[in-house]
């Protein structure tokens, strides 16, 4: 798949925004961090993505780091909370 990324991005990144954003409630900025991710991760991986699987790779690495991601903040949101209480 080398040098076939640009392209890539190009036909199919508002189509896995799209599939994330319905997979994963949370906020905008999460899916976009999610993408960006799993866009860096297919370019770190590029020689092992068959072109052929791209978009499904793409949505189940975006999908996961959504989840992850959105748990985070979660988190963070709960500390927040409870230093406030304090």
């Amino acid at each position: 798949m080398l040098g076939d990324e640009a392209e890539l991005y190009q036909r199919l990144a508002a189509r896995l925004e799209r599939i994330v954003r319905a997979e994963v409630r949370a906020p905008q900025e999460v899916i976009e961090d999610a993408c960006h991710f799993a866009w860096t991760q297919l370019i770190n991986h590029r020689e092992r993505v068959d072109r052929d699987k791209a978009m499904t790779w793409l949505a189940r690495t975006a999908i996961r780091q959504a989840w992850k991601l959105n748990r985070r903040e979660q988190r963070e949101l709960s500390l927040d909370a409870t230093e406030e209480e304090r």
